[in-house]
């Protein structure tokens, strides 16, 4: 938890708490948007369906579209941010969530570069030898 809150504090470009699409750090340059495209374009991108909400279904299937190198090998990054960001637990990713989402996206894809950087064996283990 402290690492989150030290991650977001540093590359938290507006203050707001939130990493958000122009705010991304540079560890993840595939999630970059396309220029002049805002939170509200890139979510009516991701929602599929046009509900208003976001499925963890809809979530892959953009992420893949959108990042396919980020998909290809950080499936578990996009589960627990879909999980961290689903804030009141309903199983969708709402409007108000979606920042969310983005910034727990960061955090995790950062993490699993960070863990696949130590884990030397690339076994998924880290030895402290």
């Amino acid at each position: 938890e402290s690492l989150r809150k030290e991650m977001s504090q540093k590359f938290d470009a507006s203050a707001d708490g939130v990493v958000d699409d122009f705010g991304l750090p540079a560890f993840v340059d595939p999630l970059k948007f396309p220029a002049g495209e805002s939170i509200k374009t890139v979510f009516n991108r991701f929602d599929g369906n046009g509900n208003g909400v976001l499925s963890l279904a809809e979530i892959d299937k953009a992420v893949l579209l959108l990042w396919p190198n980020v998909h290809k090998e950080n499936r578990q990054a996009i589960i627990r941010a879909y999980k961290a960001a689903d804030a009141d637990n309903t199983g969708w990713i709402g409007k108000g969530e979606f920042k969310i989402l983005l910034k727990e996206l960061s955090f995790y894809l950062h993490l699993s570069k960070v863990f696949k950087a130590l884990d030397k064996s690339g076994d998924g283990r880290l030895d402290f030898e």
